[in-house]
């Protein structure tokens, strides 16, 4: 499952994060931007679902998850 997230999450979710040895404090934005250009065709290639997490709280995003999976091993 593919747990989808737009950049603007992204960033605000790491606003404060400084463990993040691939996502510098300087030119965070773009960085991200372009992991995501090249991580996004892998990541629709190999899921079996996509679930969008913008604006969702983890309990949310959890039961959509385990939704899925019932669903698709059923």
């Amino acid at each position: 499952v593919w747990l989808k997230v737009e950049t603007a999450t992204i960033l605000n979710r790491l606003k404060s994060a400084s463990d993040r040895p691939l996502l510098p404090k300087e030119n965070r934005e773009d960085k991200v931007k372009e992991m995501l250009a090249l991580r996004e065709p892998l990541y629709r290639q190999v899921s079996d679902g996509t679930i969008e997490t913008d604006n969702l709280p983890i309990d949310v995003v959890v039961r959509r998850v385990i939704k899925f999976l019932d669903a698709y091993h059923s």
